[in-house]
């Protein structure tokens, strides 16, 4: 079987779909499948199987940035792909995201389409504005998924339908043998990953951990990641004299699956705009607890018992959260417990199984297009 995998984002630029498309490819690949991926990219390709279609430019989407290629090059870039490839079946995520995702889907013809979408949120604008000009390409993939409830929740408001649930997976052999790095082992280490931009609560946390670091003398919190909001949250964490907050900046995959088997403590406080929570995954494949705010995409990953949840956008509420678990081990010991058994159920080696029994099926059984 011969399946694109189409990615609207550039792969230069780390990122949930990103990670999420080229773990699928490696795993589909090993069960047999010849995989190319198409999307955009800033440098050279991450793998021989990779096919860019160009540069990207940077765009405000969905709170957050993304590294997209527009234009006619691109374009036909992306019909040359598909018409000298001749795949069996076309794997579009995120399929009205402008670039390659909708270039792929414009120009799928008679080729069968699964388009996965990712995003959740209550509302997305360019949904909301286009709907009925996206509506013809909701009509064009053949069947339709989702990553979690909250992204198929958020694509049935404005498009309707049924959509299949494919989640997220993570790499959980990886997580689970990497080598912790040296560390004060006296500390009650509390780690957090991801861009600093609002939308994922890094302000909030900052603001909680004033109670934190005045009730719990051992904390210490490693802030990993970069982007806009970094020079605020640095200027926050000065003015409150906080000396127990590094900054760690972007890290390499081994150094960064290296923290979270070092943690004592995952916090995830993001507020809005995420639809699974992959970096919760990761955390719990490491054998490290986890602490996350409790948007609908989070719940349903921690779902069981796998993780404590708190208020949304609320720092007091985090702050209570985060000194409670410091200060009881047994409930720290049982959530690794929960939370390594909830993590082997997303391993990619089980979901890229699943994701292949869905191509199959598209295949063998002619699945026609959901209705609207």
């Amino acid at each position: 079987m011969k399946v694109a995998l189409v990615c609207p984002y550039s792969l230069s630029w780390p990122g949930g779909v990103q990670g999420h498309v080229l773990s699928l490819s490696t795993h589909l690949r090993d069960l047999g499948c010849d995989v190319r991926v198409i999307a955009p990219c800033d440098a050279t390709p991450p793998s021989c199987e990779v096919i860019s279609v160009g540069k990207s430019r940077s765009f405000d989407a969905n709170g957050s940035i993304a590294h997209l290629a527009l234009g006619p090059r691109p374009f036909l870039r992306v019909r040359h792909v598909l018409d000298a490839e001749n795949f069996d079946l076309i794997h579009i995520h995120e399929p009205f995201q402008a670039s390659a995702s909708v270039f792929a889907l414009l120009q799928s013809r008679d080729t069968p389409v699964l388009g996965t979408f990712h995003a959740a949120a209550d509302e997305l604008d360019h949904y909301r504005r286009l709907r009925f000009a996206l509506e013809p390409l909701w009509r064009r993939i053949t069947l339709h998924a989702a990553v979690s409830d909250a992204a198929a929740d958020l694509a049935r408001k404005y498009f309707g339908g049924e959509y299949r649930i494919l989640p997220n997976g993570v790499e959980v052999e990886a997580f689970a043998r990497a080598e912790a790095v040296a560390r004060d082992a006296s500390e009650f280490v509390v780690l957090f990953v991801g861009r600093l931009e609002p939308r994922k609560g890094c302000a909030e946390l900052i603001e909680a951990w004033k109670t934190v670091e005045a009730r719990v003398p051992e904390a210490r919190l490693w802030i990993v990641g970069t982007g806009p909001q970094e020079p605020d949250l640095r200027r926050a964490a000065a003015d409150a004299h906080l000396s127990s907050v590094d900054f760690l900046g972007a890290l390499g995959t081994e150094e960064l699956r290296a923290r979270f088997k070092s943690a004592d403590l995952f916090c995830s406080p993001a507020i809005e705009g995420e639809s699974f929570g992959i970096v919760l995954l990761e955390a719990m494949a490491a054998g490290t607890p986890v602490l996350a705010s409790d948007l609908p995409g989070y719940a349903s990953v921690l779902r069981g018992g796998a993780g404590e949840l708190f208020a949304a956008g609320s720092s007091e509420a985090l702050a209570g959260s985060l000194t409670a678990l410091a200060e009881n081990s047994a409930r720290l010991s049982a959530l690794v417990d929960l939370g390594r058994a909830r993590a082997a159920e997303f391993d990619w080696r089980i979901l890229a199984r699943d994701v292949l029994d869905v191509y199959e099926e598209m295949l063998t059984t002619g699945v026609g297009r959901s209705a609207a």
